[in-house]
This record gives C-alpha cells, structure tokens and sequence, in this order.
C-alpha cells in the first residue's frame, strides 16, 4: 500500500478536484487572453499568479508558467510589467517547473527586440529566475551584450541582471570580471548605475578582477566626495563597503589596520553623507577583521582612535572597543589586546563624553571586569563607585533610554556577579539611584532588577520594595501600563520563590485589577499565571474578568478556566500542617469531580480539531493522574495498616503484590494517555511539551518502581517516538523525581519496606497537592501542521519492489515534501517551520546468495542511513535526492522520516507515520550470480 504520511491531510479538495479547478480557471484564461482589453490580458496573468501559488501540484502550475512565458512573448510592454510582478511574486513556485528551457524560449526572444524597454523588463525577467537558470550559455551571452547598452533602462536591468547571476554561476561570475573593471572607471554612468555595478564586485572578487583598478577608482570617488556634494550618500556608502570586502580578502593585518585609520578619517569629515556611513562600516569592518589581526595590531589601533583629537573618531573607537569586548570569538586575545593605556582611555572617555558614547566606555569597563574578575586592574574596581556617580547624573540629563540602558547594561547580572564581593554589593545597592521617575524609565529599571535577581534576591526585594513605579502609571499609555505590571507580577513570583516567603496573591491579584487594565490585558496576566502554576492570583484576576462588561461573549470559556483555576488552588490549603490524611481525601475527591464537570463543560467549547482533542484529553489525564495518585496512597495506607498485624515479611510483600495491581493498571493507562497526549501537541512549544512530561514522568516513576519491587511487568510502549527527554521539568518537581528514582527495588527487610512505602507516600502526596501548570498550547489558536511526503521511484500496489539493482550500483532516492499549517481563523501560525530534518535508515529485511567472487568484488556494505537539514527559507515545499549504498544482495527497507524545527531550533514531528519503500539487490553479470524471472539464481557456464 502506499503510505504517503497524511497526504493532502486538510481534505479541502482531492486531488481529481483540485485538476477540475484549474481546468476551469485555464478556460477562463483562454476566454480573457483572446479578449481585445488589455485590461482583460492583465487579468489572465494574475489569474496565473493565483494559481502558481494556490495549488500545490506541479503539472498544474508548471502548465501556468508556461501560459505566463508565452504571454511574455506576445505581450505589451504594460503586460511584461505585469508578468515581471507576477513571477517575482511567485519566485519560490520556480522549481516545479519541469522543463526550464521551454519555459526560457518564448522569453528570450524579447532580448532580440527592438524596444529597448521590452529588453530591459526581459533583463529584469531573467534576473528574478536566475536561480533556475544559472548556467544558460545564451543568457550569458545576452546579458553580457545588454551590459554594452547606450539606453540607461537597459543597462540598468542588465547590471541587475549580472548581479542576480553571479550569486549563482560561478562561470558567469569569471566571463563578467573583465567587465566590470572597465564599468566601475567607465565616465558618464549617474550614481544608481555606479551603485549597481559596484554591488557586483563582492561575488566576482578573486577571479579575474584587478581589484588595484578598482581600489583606485573607488578611493577617487571618495576623495572627491570628501570635498564636494556631487555623489549621492548611497554610493558613498557603497564605495565604502565595496573597498572593505576587497581589503578583508587575504589582506594582512597592517593594510587592514591602514584601512580603519582611512575610514576614521572619513568619519570626521565636515560632510554628513560621508562621516555618517563612513561611522557604521567602520563599526562594521571592526567587527569583521578582530579574528583577522594581530592582539598588538588591535591595541594599536584602538589606541589611535581613542586618543584622535576628533570628537567623531573618539566616539567610534568607544563603539568598537565595545563591540571587542563582546565578540566572543575574540576573547582569547581580550587580555592581550586590552593595555593600560586603552583602560586609561576608556575611564578619561567616561568623564568627558557628556553622551550616550561616555555611558558605552562605561559599560565596556564593567564588561572587562566582569570578563577578567579577580585578575582585573585594580585601578579600575576602585574607579567603578565614582564612575557610577558620574553616570548617574550623565543618565538623569539624558531625554532618552539609550544612555540609561547603556549603564544598566554594564551593571548586569553577568558582570556583577564576576565583580569582587563588596564591589558588587555596593554596586547593586547604587542601583536605586537610577529609578528615574517616568514610565518608560521606570520600565527599564523593573527589567534590570529582574536580571540581578538570581545574584542577590534580598537586595532585589529591597529595591522593588523602595521604587516608585506605581506613582507613574496614571499618564502612561495601555501597552506601557501592562508591561510595566507584568514585570511587577513576575518580580514578585521571583522573589517568593528565591525567599521562600509566602506570597499573598490574591491581594497581588487584587492590586493589579485597581489599575485598570484591559480586558484583553487582564486575560494575558490569566494566561501568564496559568502557565506558571499561579493559581490563586489566576483566580482574583478571573473573578474579576468574569463580571466584565466586554466579557458576555466569553463568558463561558472564562467560566471553564476559573473552574480549573480554583480545583488547583483549592490545593494549597492541602499543603497546611495539620491536614489529616482523610480531610486530603475528601477534598481531592472533590477536586477531581469538579474537574470532571469542567471537562464536560469543555466539550462544547472544543472542535473536531488537533487542539480541541489536546484540550479534552488533557482535562481527563490531570483527573486520571490524581485518582491513580489517591489510589496509589491509599493502598499504601491499607498496606500499613496491614502489615502491622502481620508477623512475617513474605505475608507483607504478598498482600502488598495484590493491592498493588489495581495502581499498576491504572498508572500504566494514564502514562499511555500522556503519549497519546504528546501527539497530539506536536505543534505546541518546549514549555507545552515540559507539562505532558510531567505526566509521563509521574506515572512510569511510580509504575516502575512499584514493578520492579513486586516482580511485575511496567512498560509504556511510545510507538518508537517516546517523549524528549531533554524537556526540562516543571519548577519545584525535580528533588521529588530524583528521590523517587533513588529508591531501591530490592525490599529485604521490614525496615527497607516501611521506608520504601514512606518515601512513596511522601511523593505521591506531594504531586496530589502540587498545582501542576497548563500547557500553553492550551491556550494558543489552532494549528494543526502537515507535511505531504512523495518519493522517487514511489512504491505501487501491482511492484513487490520499487527497484531492483547490481550489487554495484547505487540507489537514488529523491524525497519531494509539501508543507501545510491550517491555522483557521488566525493569519499567523504560533510555531513556524524554519527547517525540515529528512532522516533515511536502511534495513535489512531478507539477504539472498551471493558467490565468493561477489564476496571479493565490493568493499562496501550498505550504509546505516543518512540525515540532511533542509532550510525552508520561507517556502514551503522541499526536494532532495539521496543516493546510497546498499550493499550485498538482498531485500532492503529504506525508510524516511521528517522532524520540522521552529525558528529556535526547537523540533517537533512532522509526521505520525514514516514512509518506506523497499529495493532488491541483486549479484551483477560480472561476478556471476544472475536473477531469473521465476526469482531463481543460476550459475553461468563457461560458454557465457
């Protein structure tokens, strides 16, 4: 059977259905083309557009292509321009085009036109399809000639177009040096044409260009631009970085340095279209030649920046000592690079520079201090106090944020905590002085004292304790007043958790609804707080939403959340000393009820989709797990009470094995529902995936070790998928899971045992009353993401193997993947695909005979399997074609899989099933054993 992976799993249309659609919408570009509007021909090629980029098979829109290259052909120059937009548009649907050169004819035709316009958007045509085109020899040719075009248009186009070609053709970048070189120095060219010639030298450089030619020209511009307003600013800036790139290509370290010297002269020119870009590529070029020079080589030249008796130029080299300072490819030559008089430097600059550039010298010495620590120059930590001071008042004249952010960051947590001990004490006590008064300041100093609270949480409490940030929020606008109680609310679940005082939040939640806030706003703090395990502020905030005016049409979901929220608060009362075992139990029984009356009411709140399913199935696996946890306690009780009319530990373990078997099949089902569970979340993110772990965890910690001390069977079987194990647990978990994984299995004993059972009651009576977070995903829009998976050669019905090979020949195995997010009603997906991992693994299912002369005959056996990262870059659909070694005869399973990873890195599964084919290897003629049709082997003979 062909198993494609949910292919076309959205169901909108099938696949006969989808052709009869584009049959109809072809019709229709027929009727418009034959039309005399040309209003009607502009029609049929957006048409084409649209279905280039709504259907996904590449018959289809390769038929659309070619309907748009033979418009091109016969079209007015109004509907080239069209066409031009249409394809550009377009541009990742290029590579389902079957045949490019039947697709290039018709277009390339224009290039022999006599309308220079009509060659220019050709020009322009083939540059936007360059990548699917890189080594077509007559487009070479014509772009070459174009570029010999008196028409401004047209030469343009053709620059544009060399550009777009030599990214991809390595040939046509080498027939195009020569070129080049006489362009850049050619007289007459406006600054727009100079501009894009200068682009094309970074993909042709060490080729046959002379880049001395080109240096000189360039450094003529510039020199000329230094003392005149003839040159535009955007080719000064492009003179400057085209000369950079050429320097920073096998240069040494002295002509890299002459190089900065040079920039930095230009920086202090009177002109501003000159020192302004002339500032940022010589940041930029800093930046690119730390890991190319010499320590010796980079203390000189910041020195020489530093003590320029330019304003301009001492600003600078304070922005690429502070760029040194945290490039971390360039700490191995830090402590080299950075003398006293570069430190002497930095500490003058700090008190001179009334700018945000003093604060940046400012910042680069705590950075250095905070990078050397013990062995830091003292002469700096005795300065760091005054230094403060200074800055405080620099920060307190300053309007805007930069130069207070610029302080802060030289205070952060990672520097003071490499500070020495009083040193940063004092430090963080300073920091009070700049709780400027102002929302957005006010903003800024919340967000430091979170960064430092890790390194001193009593000191952090103080400091919040002592701000004023709740006297500037009356005047503050609705985005500003939220972030700003945001980080209050954080703070204060920070610190409870750090002091391990007992945090009222429901006079939190109270405090933080009297300011107003949003319904919307108010919901993000409900969801925020439900993430995090905050049930009782969850709660104040939820009881207030729910008597909202704006809140009718959401009432029942808010409901349903408040009911959840109270279950899991209803928890922290558990926790109290003095709580009998029986009070425990009765209020988790009604816990669990009201969590199943809850799960009911989800039902009508919940779709057929992906998500409404995880909605549903999460409710009933947080009430499976708490009643397999009370069951598990009390029949730890019952064994207790039990054992202590029990004289012989056999008669112990015996009636234990039996009371046991009731949890076991109870923890074992709700582990297989959290797998169940975790399909169903392949697209919710690493914290979502963290709260199904702890499901997981729970129940096969418990089963395990319950099995295993009374010789009975626990296992989960996870499809061959399973749960990450690198998904971090939940906060405040891990002491338990590490206890509970230290207990032993091998009970001897009536000591062994009744501690055994202690420490199993002790845990499960800790997960029954801890407040477990919802998954975020619970929260999130539905999206559901697909990928549709076709291989070449495909496995069919009537063909037991898709190929049958020599011994001495590869298999090529080319994998086509087309993605889908069906988001529904949100226009952005909550997870997006950045790249795609295709894993091949080859299994050996049936070996057949084979002769020694076979047995000599290869050295290589069949490869294990492979993995390529397939990097989307915003399409999406994927193609890559592996070839791999099979080995000795026989039959063969070649299996792949797909993994999607998001924008950071994070993986999830892409498809629930994996696709195979299967491949017979079969001895060649040269080594002697030969298949038949009837499958039998023979042996040839002499005469053969």
């Amino acid at each position: 059977m062909l198993s494609l992976g949910y292919f076309y799993q959205h169901k909108k249309l099938s696949l006969h259905a989808q052709e009869a659609e584009a049959h109809g919408a072809f019709l229709r570009i027929i009727d418009l083309m034959q039309s005399a509007k040309p209003v009607d021909h502009v029609e049929a090629i957006s048409l084409c557009g649209q279905i280039c980029s709504g259907f996904a098979s590449p018959t289809i829109v390769n038929s659309a292509f070619m309907r748009i290259a033979e418009a091109f052909r016969t079209g007015s120059n109004t509907l080239q321009m069209e066409i031009l937009r249409v394809v550009q548009k377009n541009i990742q649907h290029l590579p389902k085009i079957r045949n490019h050169g039947e697709f290039i004819r018709p277009i390339f035709t224009v290039m022999y036109s006599n309308d220079p316009v009509a060659r220019a958007i050709t020009l322009r045509l083939l540059a936007a399809i360059a990548v699917s085109i890189p080594n077509q020899l007559d487009v070479h040719h014509a772009v070459r000639v174009a570029l010999q075009s008196n028409d401004r248009n047209e030469l343009q186009a053709a620059l544009f177009a060399c550009r777009s070609l030599a990214k991809v053709s390595g040939k046509f970048a080498e027939e195009i040096a020569a070129d080049v070189a006489v362009l850049v120095d050619k007289p007459g060219l406006s600054d727009d044409e100079r501009i894009a010639t200068l682009q094309i030298i970074p993909y042709i450089a060490g080729l046959r260009l002379d880049t001395g030619v080109v240096r000189a020209v360039v450094t003529r511009i510039l020199r000329a631009s230094s003392a005149t307003d003839y040159h535009s600013s955007r080719l000064i800036e492009t003179c400057l970085r085209t000369i950079s790139d050429l320097l920073v290509r096998g240069s040494d370290s002295h002509s890299l340095q002459q190089h900065i010297l040079l920039l930095a002269s230009y920086v202090d020119s009177i002109r501003q279209e000159v020192a302004r870009p002339a500032a940022a590529e010589l940041l930029r070029f800093f930046r690119l030649c730390t890991s190319l020079m010499e320590p010796d080589s980079i203390s000189t030249v910041l020195l020489q920046l530093l003590e320029s008796g330019s304003v301009s130029v001492v600003n600078q080299g304070v922005r690429c000592t502070f760029a040194f300072v945290n490039d971390r490819l360039a700490r191995g030559s830090l402590e080299a690079a950075l003398n006293e008089r570069i430190l002497q430097n930095l500490t003058d600059c700090t008190l001179r520079l009334q700018s945000s550039y003093g604060a940046c010298a400012f910042a680069v010495l705590c950075r250095i201090i905070g990078l050397t620590g013990a062995d830091a120059p003292p002469g700096i930590a005795n300065s760091i106090i005054e230094l403060i001071n200074v800055m405080h008042q620099l920060a307190a004249g300053e309007k805007h944020l930069a130069t207070l952010k610029l302080v802060l960051l030289g205070l952060n947590g990672a520097n003071l905590s490499r500070f020495p001990p009083p040193l940063a004490s004092l430090c963080i006590h300073s920091i009070e002085r700049f709780s400027f008064p102002g929302p957005s300041r006010q903003l800024v100093y919340l967000r430091h004292l979170g960064d430092l609270l890790p390194l001193n949480p009593k000191a952090v409490g103080e400091l919040l304790e002592r701000s004023t940030w709740n006297c500037h929020l009356a005047a503050c606008d609705p985005d500003t007043l939220y972030r700003t109680l945001f980080q209050v609310v954080a703070l204060r679940f920070r610190l409870s958790d750090q002091l391990g005082g007992d945090l009222n939040e429901t006079k939190l939640a109270e405090d933080v609804t009297s300011f107003g806030l949003s319904h919307w706003d108010l919901y993000r703090l409900v969801r925020t707080s439900m993430c995090d395990g905050r049930y009782p502020f969850a709660v104040g905030i939820l009881e207030g939403l729910v008597r909202h005016p704006h809140s009718a049409s959401t009432a029942g979901w808010l409901n349903i959340l408040l009911s959840l929220a109270q279950a899991e608060a209803s928890k922290a009362e558990l926790r109290l000393p003095g709580v009998t075992l029986l009070a425990k139990s009765q209020a988790l029984q009604r816990s669990i009820l009201s969590q199943m009356d809850t799960y009911l009411s989800l039902s009508s709140f919940c779709g057929s989709n992906r998500l409404g399913l995880f909605r549903e199935r999460l409710l009933e696996l947080r009430t499976n797990l708490q009643q397999s946890l009370l069951l598990l306690v009390n029949t730890i009780e019952n064994v207790r009470l039990r054992a202590a009319d029990m004289k012989e530990l056999s008669g112990v373990l015996k009636y234990a094995s039996s009371q046991f078997g009731g949890t076991l099949a109870k923890l074992k089902e709700t582990a297989e529902e959290s797998v169940r569970l975790y399909r169903l979340a392949f697209d919710a993110d690493g914290p979502s995936l963290a709260v199904v772990r702890f499901y997981y965890d729970c129940c096969t910690g418990f089963g395990k070790i319950i099995a295993i001390a009374m010789a009975r069977h626990f296992g989960v079987d996870p499809d061959g998928r399973g749960l990450p194990a690198s998904v971090a647990r939940i906060r405040g978990t891990a002491e338990t899971f590490d206890r509970l994984d230290s207990l032993p299995t091998d009970v001897k004993d009536e000591t062994t045992l009744y501690g055994w059972l202690k420490e199993i009651f002790l845990a499960a009576t800790f997960f029954l009353t801890f407040p477990v977070p919802i998954p975020r995903y619970f929260f999130q829009q539905f999206q559901q993401t697909t990928l549709s998976v076709v291989l070449t050669p495909a496995p069919t019905p009537e063909k037991e193997y898709v190929q049958t090979l020599n011994m001495d020949t590869r298999f090529t195995l080319k994998v086509d993947g087309i993605l889908t997010v069906d988001c529904r009603d949100s226009k952005e997906p909550t997870r997006r695909v950045k790249a795609v991992r295709v894993a091949t693994r080859i299994i050996l299912v049936k070996a057949l005979p084979f002769t020694a002369k076979a047995h000599f005959a290869t050295s290589e056996t069949a490869s294990e399997g492979t993995v390529q990262d397939i990097r989307l870059d915003g399409l999406n659909f994927f193609s890559h074609t592996f070839v791999m070694n099979m080995g000795y005869p026989g039959v063969y399973r070649v299996e792949v899989d797909c993994q999607f990873h998001d924008d950071d890195g994070v993986a999830w599964t892409a498809m629930q099933q994996g696709v195979s084919v299967a491949v017979r290897v079969v001895e060649s003629a040269a080594t002697g054993l030969l298949p038949r049709k009837g499958g039998a082997n023979y042996e040839p003979s002499s005469n053969h």
